[in-house]
């Protein structure tokens, strides 16, 4: 054997071992490789998710904190005698004694009540339930307040306005040009439209800001809502939010403003005839 073949011999185990090497690296790359590919999106989805909820819980928190905050508390506001909430306790001492019994509530109500704002009341009544009718809130309660009754408005009926036929027509064909109305001079009785008229008379308003009920009057300074039923003449008189009071009243105020002045004279008309004609 010739030291050829002896070098030959002794070089063939390292030229032997250093193809699995080779290809061991060309796997280890192979998989670093696709690694990245795989593990890469899945960090820029998990980034977007926890930036998406950071930006959530960014936005939500205020009202998280609103619905966990504790509601504005109201007291009792005395309105010509009426206390509007009230407890079970101010129920009985204001006359409304006379109550029967549901499965949620006591119906109660108040005998010979007399006159309210000068207007002849035809009954007056009011619900004790268990509802938190202490709570500051423009429409509906929603939290319970087990075993403590309370009321949260109090209802007068004055009834329907009646009008003498005869008196309208006279007073409607004296006034050409205008639309045809009731007036409370022709009125054969108070009722619900006279009640309207006294309000308004001091200083109550309807609503144009959509804050409150269509049919009902506020006044600023009184955290008051006295919404009217015309059909069956009654009015509700409830606790609202003193701060919607004063948007709705001012929001009355600025449209009375811009309303421009309009002359609705006779004379105005029959000027307005002459000019046509020239």
């Amino acid at each position: 054997m010739t030291s050829q073949d002896n070098h030959s011999r002794t070089q063939a185990p390292s030229h032997v071992s250093g193809r699995p090497a080779r290809k061991s690296s060309r796997w280890l790359g192979r998989l670093m490789a696709l690694a990245v590919l795989v593990v890469w999106p899945l960090v820029l989805v998990g980034f977007f998710i926890s930036s998406c909820g950071e930006e959530r819980e960014f936005f939500d928190e205020p009202l998280m904190r609103q619905l966990g905050a504790r509601p504005d508390r109201i007291t009792s506001y005395d309105f010509h005698g009426l206390m509007v909430p009230g407890t079970k306790e101010d129920a009985k001492r204001l006359g409304f004694s006379d109550c029967s019994a549901n499965d949620a509530f006591f119906y109660c109500t108040r005998p010979r009540m007399g006159k309210f704002l000068g207007v002849e009341v035809r009954a007056a009544s009011l619900i004790l339930d268990e509802m938190d009718n202490f709570i500051e809130t423009r429409f509906s309660i929603q939290k319970r307040n087990p075993g403590v009754f309370s009321y949260r408005s109090i209802q007068i009926e004055f009834g329907p306005t009646f009008y003498d036929t005869d008196c309208l027509n006279k007073h409607n064909k004296e006034r050409p040009g205008h639309a045809w109305v009731r007036l409370l001079e022709c009125r054969k009785n108070d009722g619900i439209d006279y009640f309207k008229y006294l309000l308004q008379a001091d200083g109550w308003v309807n609503d144009t800001s959509g804050r409150g009920r269509v049919d009902a009057y506020y006044k600023r300074g009184i955290p008051l809502e006295i919404e009217v039923g015309v059909v069956n003449g009654t009015a509700n008189i409830r606790p609202f939010p003193l701060k919607d009071v004063e948007l709705i009243t001012q929001a009355q105020a600025q449209a009375a403003s811009t309303l421009a002045p309009h002359d609705d004279s006779q004379a105005s008309r029959e000027k307005f005839v002459r000019s046509m004609k020239q």
